[in-house]
């Protein structure tokens, strides 16, 4: 069940962390593991699981200095279009309950 799997990936507070922190800005790896306090494994854990249900999506990107000197890098950002999604599911859901 699609409602599930979104509600589980929000209700974490890492991962609120996380989508809070992507909203203001698309964010490289490293900036958004110093923001949100987290170590990178931790972060990718985080990440891959919101990728996986749509909520984030990454690119790789030349990133600027200094982050690395013309190296490529992925920057994670929120799929609004999804996050829009899953709210009006979970609202639906929660509304089926009462």
């Amino acid at each position: 069940m699609e409602f599930i799997a979104l509600a589980h990936a929000l209700v974490h507070e890492n991962r609120l962390k996380i989508m809070e922190s992507l909203l203001e800005k698309p964010q490289h790896i490293s900036g958004l593991a110093a923001k949100v306090s987290l170590d990178r494994a931790t972060l990718c854990y985080h990440l891959n699981l919101l990728e996986k249900v749509g909520l984030v999506e990454s690119e790789y990107v030349i990133l600027e200095q200094p982050h690395s000197k013309g190296k490529a890098g992925r920057v994670y950002k929120v799929n609004q279009v999804r996050l829009q999604e899953a709210v009006d599911a979970i609202t639906r859901e929660i509304s089926s309950l009462t």
